[in-house]
């Protein structure tokens, strides 16, 4: 018996609606308090208090965030503010119009927004036939994910920086003015902005990285200039961003090899080795993943063709997750290599290695389904528990980006 296409929609938003609703009253009703400490308390907007609203508040107030001291005594954030580019609080000023509560729920409709807009794009550039049913089911499962939920629970930039990243490599050739402004954007998060400018460059897209960092640096001219006069001048405001960097990796939990929700390359090597990566050990760990991807996606030029945008866009991605600081969250970056693999069987190289097809899909799914890496599996299996979590998750993508840099010599 088949089901009515009304009917499968009717389903598919209801389903929607349900787990969008769920996750809303959740978060707010577990929403922290400003200024509160303990993250394992209330959850609900962690990231949204301090790494977005009040580092932005601080910034329109003329204040300077990367001050830690005097920025945690006037506004009730529990962390210092994330060494984000200033980019950051210009693009994000206009929330200190509201409420913390108030910008606090429309960024986390934003992020629901974004996630199932995230999951259309990747069906649309895989060449799926969009319909009702499909976004809602997709945009579901994402939002209930691993990642998906740290994502919403925490109410943060993940979706914007994958968006941002997604568009810089798929437009690079086609429409370049579109991938200079995603880089040019992207620059606001360093984690993001600084590898897609590396791998675009070593593909061959020079123009593109040029343009798109001018056009960085003139955007946050305006942020730069507050920041400097607000601390004083260029060397109170140099000596203020070392501080507060010193001050971060003095934190043991934010060291690579106790960070417990890291699923990076650099923290995945050191919970193996129990220590963390030297500097030039870690600058080697980055070139190396860098430095593979890139050939890969030099091989892949031209890249106007379906299969080969596809498979380039999705190395990248896994690229720039391994090789730089990323969290859990940041599995929502690998939305589009998921979803090509479940869905275009027929696209190389996957037709001519399905093995391989499978191989990939399952180290894929591992950040997607592994929910031991949450504080929920921590409090019930223990600490070790949520590190060797959180170190599978890293291995599955590095295996993963392997396998694409292999695969990238068999696209005919």
């Amino acid at each position: 018996m088949t089901i009515p296409a009304w009917l499968r929609t009717a389903g598919a938003l209801l389903l929607l609606a349900t787990v969008v609703a769920t996750l809303t009253a959740r978060t707010w009703q577990h929403r922290v308090v400003p200024g509160e400490a303990d993250p394992f308390r209330e959850f609900g907007f962690v990231d949204f208090r301090d790494g977005i609203y009040y580092p932005t508040l601080a910034f329109v107030d003329g204040e300077v965030p990367y001050d830690a001291p005097t920025y945690l005594r006037k506004y009730p954030a529990a962390q210092n503010a994330p060494l984000y580019s200033p980019l950051m609080y210009l693009l994000h000023a206009p929330l200190a119009l509201l409420s913390f509560d108030g910008a606090g729920l429309f960024y986390l409709m934003l992020c629901i927004v974004l996630t199932v807009a995230l999951g259309a794009t990747a069906l649309h550039w895989a060449g799926v036939p969009l319909t009702v049913a499909r976004v809602a089911v997709l945009g579901t499962l994402l939002m209930i994910s691993r990642p998906g939920l740290m994502h919403i629970a925490l109410v943060n930039v993940t979706t914007i920086t994958a968006f941002l990243a997604y568009l810089a490599f798929w437009y690079a050739a086609s429409r370049p003015g579109l991938s200079i402004s995603a880089l040019a954007v992207s620059t606001f998060k360093g984690t993001y902005g600084l590898p897609i400018a590396l791998l675009l460059w070593v593909r061959g897209d020079r123009r593109v990285v040029v343009v798109g960092l001018l056009l960085a640096a003139l955007l946050t001219l305006p942020a730069v200039v507050r920041l400097t006069v607000g601390a004083g001048g260029i060397t109170p405001i140099v000596h203020t961003l070392r501080a507060t960097y010193d001050a971060r990796l003095e934190v043991p939990a934010k060291r690579p090899e106790n960070s417990p929700y890291r699923i990076d390359a650099i923290a995945t090597i050191a919970r193996t080795f129990g220590r963390s990566p030297t500097t030039p050990e870690t600058l080697g760990i980055m070139a190396v993943i860098l430095g593979a991807a890139g050939a890969a996606l030099r091989r892949l030029r031209p890249h106007e063709d379906r299969a080969r945008r596809l498979h380039a866009t999705s190395l990248a991605t896994f690229a720039i997750v391994a090789a730089f600081y990323h969290q859990a969250y940041d599995g929502l970056a690998l939305t589009l290599p998921l979803v090509v693999l479940l869905t275009r069987p027929d696209l190389e190289p996957w037709r001519s290695n399905p093995g391989w097809r499978w191989a990939a899909l399952a180290l894929v799914a591992v950040p997607f389904v592994n929910y031991l890496g949450t504080p929920t599996a921590a409090e019930r299996f223990g600490q070790a528990m949520l590190l060797t979590a959180s170190s599978v998750n890293g291995f599955a993508i590095l295996a993963a980006l392997a396998l694409y840099v292999r695969l990238a010599w068999r696209i005919p």
